[in-house]
């Protein structure tokens, strides 16, 4: 049995086959890039639906080719995490416009009516103007930097819910639309408060802005108002995903991101409307990291007039976690029935390729294949400067729509020669594990066999 088995052994050891070239068959799905003539190295955004069509945690299954099918240098870059945080809010100068006055016919009607016999009946109207809406100035005059958001503290004796309009200006004649409308609000119910005082702004500056409120109670009053500038890192492109939630023990949901994704934001989207609840998000950058706890969240969603209220997003600093964790209280019934989503703002990967070779480039990627197909190479390699020394050498590309390459059986993946050695070490183990035992029982019977001559028990 020994000499049969070692053979078997031995070309099981060399039967693995040799390492093939990446191919674009090897992917799903491509896209063609176009790159202007002349160009040395392209660069482009990561399209957001690729997010969810690569297999590999760390987006490995990426790579560009040439217009020859001949795989090309290429660097996935991943923008810095947005490590500082704003600086703190500054108190800005700001001044109540004066309500213009009524006109006279106005404050007061008069209404004649002639009856049948001609007489005059006088009919003093008892309505009166509604309340101007509250009108601010606000002097930007003194920020440095690019003016984030505006922070607003009021007073009122009731609750609040005022559309907020913002128009900028550099004097106090020309105004242009900046923002609006915008909902504020302050309510109280239940021992819950919610509440959002603040509004982003676009990214443009200007020495004044004009505020209105509409909607508020009559004794409103605008107390304060801070602008929060913007940290040095930010301005950069960000794009919107949402990401659906899987359950896990009561009031637990896991949300997995589609690669290590650079988030700035989140806000927790609540299975069904008129839903309010308290909780913690958690994140990790791999299932076997510990978890990290990253602030707690008010979550909310109202309809109330025509106005569909939301909670306001929780700014993180994680770096590039792709599992977050969100464990709701559960008083009052948590969330509901149904499973909450992850709304989250990120800043998406940057792309650079060398245009080796003749166009038309492809960007393939989702493969099942377990290797790493791209072979990236070194980031300084795709930081050349330019011929002023400070500019890139980059030029962008234009990527083009979705289509199929290997499909399915990409996905499927197939045995390359890493998996081929794992598979032939485990199968020399059990080979050698049974050649073993039928060693063990073969001597086992020799031991237990009568030698020449010996009588047997049975036989006496």
């Amino acid at each position: 049995m020994t000499r049969h088995l070692a053979p078997i052994l031995l070309l099981a050891l060399l039967a693995h086959p040799a390492a093939a070239a990446v191919a674009p068959m090897d992917f799903a799905y491509g896209r063609t890039l176009v790159v202007p003539q002349g160009t040395a190295i392209g660069e482009f955004e990561l399209p957001e639906e690729i997010y969810g069509r690569v297999v590999e945690r760390d987006l490995g299954d990426i790579a560009v080719f040439n217009g020859g099918g001949e795989l090309v240098p290429f660097r996935l870059l991943l923008p810095p995490p947005q490590k500082e945080q704003a600086p703190p809010p500054r108190e800005l100068k700001f001044f109540p416009l004066p309500a213009p006055a009524a006109p006279p016919e106005e404050a007061l009607k008069v209404t004649l009516l002639t009856d049948r016999e001609g007489g005059s009946v006088s009919v003093r109207s008892d309505s009166r103007p509604a309340p101007p809406e509250p009108v601010y100035i606000v002097d930007l005059g003194e920020i440095e930097g690019m003016l984030q958001s505006l922070l607003f503290e009021w007073s009122a004796s009731e609750d609040v819910m005022a559309r907020v309009s913002i128009a900028r200006g550099t004097d106090m004649e020309h105004w242009s639309p900046f923002t609006g409308p915008e909902v504020l609000y302050r309510l109280q119910y239940g021992g819950h408060l919610i509440e959002r005082s603040t509004l982003d702004l676009p990214p443009r500056q200007n020495d004044l802005l004009r505020i209105t409120f509409a909607g508020v109670p009559p004794d409103f009053r605008l107390l304060g108002v801070r602008g929060v500038v913007s940290p040095g890192n930010s301005g950069r492109e960000h794009r919107q995903l949402s990401i659906p939630g899987e359950p896990q023990k009561p009031h637990e949901y896991l949300f997995t991101l589609p690669g290590p994704l650079a988030v700035e934001q989140v806000r927790v989207i609540p299975p069904q409307p008129n839903t309010l609840a308290r909780g913690t998000l958690h994140s990790r950058p791999a299932p076997a990291s510990p978890w990290v706890v990253r602030g707690s969240v008010q979550i909310y969603a109202f309809d109330l007039d025509g106005l569909h209220l939301t909670a306001p997003p929780l700014k993180v600093f994680s770096g590039h976690d792709r599992e977050w964790l969100l464990r709701v209280d559960g008083r009052g019934g948590g969330l509901g029935a149904g499973i909450p989503r992850l709304e989250i703002d990120m800043v998406p990967h940057r792309l650079r390729f060398i245009a080796r070779g003749e166009p038309p480039f492809l960007l393939a990627y989702g493969s099942g294949r377990g290797d790493r197909h791209g072979q990236q190479v070194d980031d300084g390699l795709l930081r050349l400067p330019g011929p002023d020394g400070q500019a890139t050498l980059a030029r962008k590309a234009t990527v083009g729509p979705e289509h199929l390459l290997g499909g399915r059986d990409a996905l499927r993946g197939r045995l390359t020669p890493e998996r081929w050695k794992t598979i032939t070490l485990w199968s020399a183990l059990v080979v050698s594990v049974l050649l073993l035992a039928a060693m063990a029982f073969a001597l086992s019977r020799r031991h237990l066999a009568p030698t020449e001559g010996e009588e047997r028990p049975e036989d006496r």
